[in-house]
């Protein structure tokens, strides 16, 4: 809203310079809106207004200042990238595929934990192999998160 209001004051700026220039017929809008609010006295209105804008100014600072959800994960790298919690949980899924024995690997992701899910044919110490591939995958993230994983196996299941 703010944008559309300072592009119609520039449209205005702008119509008053070329009525000055004389190349827009017509009288120009700036000192006729003066004019037409020159000599109004004080009342209620004002008051109301005045109240209004202090009142939209303190909650639109509260909002610039407070303390935001994060919704999405930084990387170390210095440019700017973000992860969403979709992408952190592919991430990790295909760094537990990536490990020997998994048949399949599903995650669920925050911006804090990770939480994988794999179906293995067995073997030991598959569990500790894949947390540390996913640990190795995210790595990227700054502060890398929470790894839990649950594993699926013939043997039945374990988490680590």
């Amino acid at each position: 809203m703010l944008a559309v209001l300072l592009i119609a004051a520039g449209l205005v700026l702008l119509r008053d310079a070329l009525v000055g220039y004389r190349a827009v017929p017509g009288p120009a809008w700036i000192p006729l809106g003066l004019g037409a609010v020159d000599g109004l006295a004080p009342g209620t209105g004002f008051l109301v207004g005045g109240i209004i804008a202090v009142l939209v100014g303190v909650w639109l600072l509260y909002a610039a200042l407070r303390r935001r959800v994060r919704s999405r994960a930084v990387l170390r790298a210095r440019t700017g990238v973000y992860l969403a919690p979709g992408d952190i949980a592919r991430l990790a899924s295909a760094a537990a595929e990536d490990v020997g024995g998994v048949v399949t690997a599903s995650s669920k992701a925050g911006t804090r934990s990770v939480r994988t899910t794999v179906r293995t044919t067995g073997g030991p110490g598959i569990d500790q192999a894949v947390l540390d591939a996913v640990h190795q995958r995210l790595d990227v993230l700054d502060p890398a998160p929470r790894v839990t994983v649950v594993v699926r196996g013939p043997t039945g299941r374990s988490r680590s």
